[in-house]
């Protein structure tokens, strides 16, 4: 299905141009994935990392590894803390987590409140925020990190689909440098932002996945943006199962069936009103 930016590129260039630009955007993704950083520098302040996790016991591992194994976490140790955030897992995430050097903290799910319980546990300058059923490539923090100067409160960067190499992936990355939205998998953000702008708003929690968007990769940017300058890095992604996104398909059946198995995969990852 064609996004309305999509449609607009089509209609400007036609079809031919459409693929032309996706080859481009997918091969400069690809190289770009590949490439140290050119600077080597330490993160300009403290990193706390904050994994949110609820019953993704097959993808931890993973995910917490491809973070250990973090070019500038690797060079600059020092400067990083691990908090694992998890929602009250009924699966092996915890004994999981506990074979790795982080921290763990145990709470009520709901994805809004784990990301505040993480703010509030971790006392790093800038505030980095992951899913657990994602992993990142080993040079993605310290490009994230690399963008931040004395006006930048905070960066951003996009995901590819673990599933499918999907050619317009990449593509569709570059061009949502014009909507101003964040992924919620992949943000860094200066603790000041939520020091005097207040956490995440936590009423956005709920069966409703637009919500959630809403207040994680929209609304945050907005706040931000009042504070100082928010940089989106479309060729720096992380990569993601996009377990998730399955939720804004099947809210609906969960407002008219709460009992359905739909609506129990909704609350099981982290959704727990409607």
């Amino acid at each position: 299905m064609a996004t309305p930016a999509s449609s607009v590129l089509i209609a400007a260039t036609g079809t031919t141009g459409v693929a032309l630009a996706a080859y481009t955007a997918r091969e400069h993704t690809y190289h770009a994935l590949q490439q140290p950083p050119t600077h080597g520098a330490p993160p300009p302040a403290s990193v706390s990392l904050i994994i949110k996790n609820l019953n993704e016991e097959e993808y931890i591992a993973r995910c917490i590894e491809s973070l250990l194994d973090q070019s500038i976490i690797k060079k600059y140790p020092e400067y990083f803390d691990i908090l694992f955030v998890d929602g009250g897992s009924d699966d092996q995430s915890i004994e999981i987590a506990k074979r790795y050097p982080l921290q763990i903290l145990t709470t009520t799910k709901g994805v809004l409140h784990q990301r505040n319980e993480g703010i509030e546990h971790t006392t790093g300058d800038i505030l980095v925020f992951v899913d657990s059923d994602s992993y990142y490539p080993p040079y993605w923090l310290e490009k994230l990190l690399a963008s931040f100067d004395d006006d930048v409160v905070m960066v951003h960067t996009s995901f590819l689909n673990e599933e499918t190499d999907n050619l317009l992936f990449p593509l569709a990355n570059l061009l949502r440098t014009l909507t101003g939205t964040a992924s919620g998998g992949s943000q860094a953000i200066r603790r000041r932002v939520f020091e005097e702008l207040g956490l995440f708003d936590e009423s956005h929690d709920c069966v409703y996945f637009q919500r959630v968007f809403t207040e994680e990769e929209l609304n945050i940017v907005t706040r931000a943006s009042t504070l100082g300058r928010v940089v989106y890095q479309w060729d720096n992604p992380f990569i993601s199962t996009m377990r998730r996104l399955n939720l804004a398909a099947i809210e609906h059946s969960c407002i008219r069936d709460p009992s359905s198995p739909h609506c129990k995969f909704a609350q099981a990852v982290g959704v727990t009103r409607f």
